[in-house]
């Protein structure tokens, strides 16, 4: 489940790195994010890098799918206003998922979120035993 993920947000980082100021001119022409386009044209992709490394270490792979699962639902309640108010407005994503519709987008984020919670609540806690009658969380 988690290579999906990591997949999805090296796939969406890399392409939004390759063409930043494409990425960062299509959040200028949305008024709701137009004022932080030039920070978020960074820090989206930088946050899903820093997801893709946290997913990739074991150790930290639970925290990776639940920040990925935090991301995943901003992404969707922002697609959900935009459903909303305009839905005319473009698309901030890149390569693929930029061709979907706002409503296949909102149905492949909540696809996403699924899966994600689903992963974070089958990934094993990490305990260490202490002595024979007692576990402590990691």
């Amino acid at each position: 489940m988690t290579g999906l993920l990591v997949f999805l947000f090296l796939y969406t980082a890399l392409t939004k790195f390759y063409d930043v100021s494409r990425f960062a001119a299509t959040m200028k022409h949305n008024y709701i994010l137009s004022p932080y386009a030039d920070v978020l044209k960074w820090l989206v992709p930088i946050t899903e890098i820093i997801i893709v490394i946290l997913l990739c270490i074991p150790r930290t792979r639970r925290k990776g799918i639940l920040i990925s699962s935090v991301l995943l639902a901003l992404f969707a309640g922002y697609i959900s206003y935009m459903l909303l108010k305009d839905s005319e407005l473009p698309c901030t994503c890149g390569g693929i998922l930029e061709s979907m519709s706002w409503k296949q987008h909102l149905v492949f984020n909540i696809s996403m979120i699924a899966l994600s919670v689903a992963a974070w609540l089958c990934y094993p806690k990490r305990f260490i035993a202490t002595n024979r009658s007692s576990r402590i969380p990691v």
